[in-house]
């Protein structure tokens, strides 16, 4: 039993010809402001902004770190993800107000304000603190908010922007206004952006001619962009902060590269002869995991992000022939990945540098005596708490299960009888996974609360498309 599970294995991870003759491949959300306090993370990257009295200046300040969203739906990072923005800046110094307009502009490729594409939520920037004299002296108070809401702390100011925002798009302007004592010469405060946003896969797929490029789609199906238009397949991309690595065909063996989820150049990542495939960035994009053919074998390395600094993981787990592969990250030090270590496709935690331990192996109760299923394909979820994961512990195919690290609790997320891969979670809890419908693969998203319902990304589903991953910021 070991030795066909490790064959099945191998052409799961193998280059696209062996593939092809071997194995086969919510609640509503909730509105901004609802749902009690939300603690922030020390890491996101808070919008600073300083008033000048006396000069009639108002600016919100470069954010000095790439990073500001949480799956929480808070979003900062000034001319990272979010650009604020201000005119017309003016203070009466009889009424002794201080006004300013403000808008915000969306840098990220999800649209914001909206989490189906249909219902308009909107956009939300409240105080986080402030505002607070930072020169002279006396009280100051935000005027004309558009309500006080609960978000990081109770008893914020917010402005509310009643509209959806794709890329770059600007909000209309709001008058914003604030009573600032003449005794204040400045003032300062931090804001937050609080918004649903319409979460974006990245995934490859086939064009009416049947070559396999990467892609990118809204989950509504809208905002469907090509990424790579090569004549040869590119396929399994990897997404984080707005950088995508797939594998690609063009070279003759598999080799990994990289562009921005906007477009632009192509940046080769690695040229070594030998093929590299199952790609996996960091959360932080930093780092990067693939497999490369050693001798025969598949083996995990790590790497920068560039291609650069590569390295072995594990280097004495397993035998020579062990097969590793399908890596994903939870942090830049932290993996999880299939092996056939010990002969069949497990799962398996490393913490670089260390060794590995096994972190899922399920058994096929269809089966008297119950067999080992293979296991494959993890991702962890964006809290770090859980795993999803594809396996034939079902007995004739392989569906979605996930693992509560935890508690070690296993759920299966998908029951039916075609071939469900690849899942990959968005930000708000719901797994994206590829579906095997039809003779054609679709992407499907479920749920893992309510994993009977499973629903269709609207795409020309005779095109074939896999592999997706979510795009997180």
């Amino acid at each position: 039993m070991r030795s066909a599970r490790r064959l099945c294995a191998a052409l799961l991870l193998a280059p696209a010809a062996l593939f092809a003759a071997g194995c086969s491949d919510r609640p509503a959300p909730l509105e901004p402001g609802e749902g009690g306090v939300t603690p922030v993370d020390p890491a996101l990257a808070a919008i600073d902004c300083r008033a000048d009295v006396r000069a009639r200046t108002l600016g919100c300040a470069p954010a000095a770190v790439p990073l500001g969203a949480a799956a929480n739906r808070i979003i900062g990072g000034q001319n990272v993800n979010v650009k604020v923005a201000t005119a017309n800046i003016a203070y009466d110094s009889v009424a002794e107000v201080f006004a300013a307009d403000f808008t915000v502009q969306n840098l990220l490729v999800n649209k914001m304000g909206t989490a189906d594409g249909a219902t308009v939520s909107g956009v939300r920037a409240f105080f986080h603190s402030g505002p607070t004299a930072s020169g002279g002296t006396g009280a100051i108070e935000v005027l004309n908010a558009s309500g006080i809401g609960t978000f990081t702390a109770g008893a914020q100011p917010y402005y509310q922007y009643n509209q959806v925002l794709s890329y770059q798009q600007t909000t209309a302007p709001l008058r914003w206004q604030w009573s600032v004592p003449k005794t204040v010469t400045s003032f300062v405060f931090t804001l937050y952006i609080r918004t649903p946003v319409l979460p974006v896969v990245v995934f490859d797929q086939k064009d009416a001619l049947g070559n396999r490029d990467i892609w990118r789609v809204a989950l509504d199906g809208s905002d469907l962009v090509r990424l790579t238009t090569d004549g040869y397949e590119d396929k399994k991309p990897t997404v984080a902060r707005n950088v995508v690595v797939w594998a690609t065909y063009r070279h003759g063996q598999s080799d990994l590269y990289r562009k921005s989820i906007f477009g632009g150049a192509e940046t080769r990542l690695t040229a070594t002869g030998a093929s590299e495939f199952d790609p996996a960035l960091s959360p932080d994009a930093t780092k990067l995991a693939f497999t490369r053919e050693v001798g025969g074998a598949a083996k995990l390395h790590t790497a920068n992000a560039d291609g650069t600094g590569v390295a072995l993981a594990a280097s004495s787990f397993g035998t020579p022939a062990s097969i590793d592969g399908s890596p994903g990250w939870l942090n830049n030090t932290r993996l999880v990945y299939m092996s056939t270590a010990f002969g069949g496709a497990d799962l398996y935690d490393l913490s670089l540098p260390g060794t590995p331990s096994e972190l899922a192996s399920l058994l096929d109760a269809t089966v008297t005596p119950s067999r080992e299923a293979n296991e494959v394909e993890p991702e962890w979820s964006p809290d770090g708490t859980r795993v999803a994961f594809a396996s034939d512990a079902a007995g004739y195919d392989t569906e979605i299960y996930v693992k509560h690290v935890g508690t070690g609790v296993v759920t299966r997320i998908t029951e039916r009888a075609g071939i469900d891969s690849h899942p990959t979670w968005l930000s708000d809890g719901r797994i994206v996974y590829t579906a095997h419908v039809g003779g054609k693969w679709r992407l499907r998203w479920v749920d893992p609360a309510s994993p009977g319902v499973q629903t269709d990304i609207p795409l020309n589903f005779a095109l074939d498309a896999r592999s997706p991953r979510a795009v997180r910021f």
